[in-house]
């Protein structure tokens, strides 16, 4: 048979159309290579058809290295249920005609280079359940009408150019479990509608520039007791950290780090036992670190309350977060010393205490991180490895180098004037001696003259002769 003939005869099937999406499609690594009138449509590469083998339900080019656009030819697969073309090179716009397709229940479009807006047909798509149209340079807003997708349970819109609010119509999205937002241009509060969602398990929206106070968000967010992941980092949100959080008993991931939110942790936190990755640095929280962060045994990610203003003591409660992999409390004003309990901290691979107010002995457990985990505290400081040795049992450390030198520049100055004051007096006694050395011999009538003199007579006979003598030398 002919491929004319072939395809003459596919045309009653989705054959023909499929074969016009291979057409537009750029496929560098062959993975189209099987799409041949030659055999069935049901055979070929990423084709999954119905039971009869008279309609393609899945189509799956996920990964595939495919460029180019989206054929129009594909939305006449009316029996398509599920489209994932993700994680290729595809270009273009999103279709209108995508509202054709209405058996849809998975849409992955992910992960290309799409441009354009959200089409508003997307809103006919009433049996989708997965929408992931995220990774793309898509503009414009979120069209609202993606509220009226009630079967929708994960929305993906993520790393892309979206901008305006969020709608607040998402609120209608009873069954969502997951929506995925982060790292778009989205702006003003967290929609209190987004507490209809109330089967949410994981909503993030980090680097955007969401504002409102951070008690409106998280109430919104109250009744979703299912939460499992919170991530809002990296947005404008302000306010303090509402009791509300308590009620999240399911939440695993919390991270709301660098925004403007001040206040102080709540107690209440003790309640989100599930908790094994907890963040909040870069803000402007007060106070003293609750001891019932000691009670979130299950964290072990990380726990970072670094780049705030808590004071008061490392509580010694943190030393229960055995499972704890990754500790960041610097840039704090904390204080006092390092609790004994945290050398129970043996799963730690990273520690960060530095640029607080701590002294004291450093717990032998913690020897073997860097200095700069340690650096830039009190002036008494830390001491022992990695830093200096500690003096005394007390935990204080040796003087600094600059003291050091002090001490020894006073000892050789001190020593110098002794040594000079010592010679002083040993010349002073050794020229006293001299000037009555001399004084005696100069005086004569020692008696070391007057021996010298018997001597001289008794050996040349008598005062005479001696006289005689002292004549001839005269």
């Amino acid at each position: 048979m002919s491929v004319i003939h072939a395809v003459a005869a596919a045309a009653s099937t989705p054959s023909l159309e499929l074969l016009r999406v291979k057409s537009e499609l750029v496929d560098p690594t062959g993975v189209l290579h099987s799409w041949s009138p030659e055999s069935h449509f049901c055979r070929w590469n990423g084709v999954e058809c119905s039971e009869d083998q008279t309609q393609v339900i899945a189509l799956n080019l996920s990964d595939s290295g495919l460029s180019g656009s989206i054929s129009a030819e594909l939305w006449n697969l009316t029996s398509l249920e599920t489209l994932d073309l993700s994680s290729n090179f595809l270009n273009g716009s999103i279709p209108v005609e995508i509202g054709k397709l209405q058996s849809l229940t998975a849409l992955l479009l992910h992960s290309n280079y799409l441009s354009g807006e959200i089409p508003q047909e997307i809103s006919r798509l009433k049996k989708l359940q997965v929408l992931r149209i995220g990774n793309n340079m898509l503009t414009g807003v979120i069209t609202p009408r993606i509220g009226e997708l009630t079967e929708l349970r994960v929305l993906g819109l993520g790393y892309c150019q979206l901008n305006g609010s969020i709608p607040k119509e998402l609120g209608n999205l009873k069954q969502m479990e997951s929506l995925f937002l982060e790292e778009n241009q989205l702006q003003g509060p967290i929609p209190e509608e987004i507490r209809g969602c109330k089967n949410l398990q994981t909503f993030v929206a980090s680097n955007n520039r969401l504002e409102g106070t951070i008690p409106a968000s998280l109430k919104s967010l109250g009744n979703c007791s299912n939460l499992l992941k919170l991530s809002l980092h990296g947005n404008i949100l302000t306010g303090s950290i509402p009791e509300e959080l308590g009620n999240l008993t399911s939440l695993n991931v919390l991270n709301l780090q660098r925004n403007n939110i001040s206040g102080t942790i709540p107690k209440t936190i003790e309640n989100c036992r599930k908790l094994f990755e907890l963040r909040v640095s870069e803000n402007s929280l007060t106070g003293s670190i609750p001891d019932e962060i000691g009670k979130l045994t299950e964290l072990q990610v990380i726990l970072d309350l670094s780049h705030n203003s808590f004071s008061g003591e490392i509580p010694t409660s943190l030393g229960n977060l055995i499972k704890l992999e990754r500790l960041n409390l610097s840039c704090n004003h904390l204080q006092g010393k390092i609790p004994s309990s945290l050398a129970k901290l043996t799963s730690l691979h990273r520690l960060n205490l530095s640029n607080n107010d701590l002294r004291g002995r450093i717990p032998e457990t913690f020897s073997g991180f860097p200095v700069s985990s340690f650096q830039g505290n009190s002036p008494e400081g830390l001491c022992g490895r990695p830093m200096e040795v500690c003096l005394r049992s007390g935990g204080k450390k040796g003087m600094s180098n600059a003291a050091v030198v002090g001490i020894i520049a006073v000892i050789v100055f001190s020593s110098t004037v002794i040594c000079l004051v010592m010679v002083y007096i040993m010349v002073r006694m050794w020229c006293h001696w001299r000037e009555v050395a001399i004084s005696s011999t100069v005086d004569g009538g020692g008696g070391a003259g007057r021996e010298q003199r018997r001597e001289m007579r008794g050996r040349k006979g008598g005062d005479d002769q001696f006289w005689k003598l002292s004549q001839l030398v005269q």
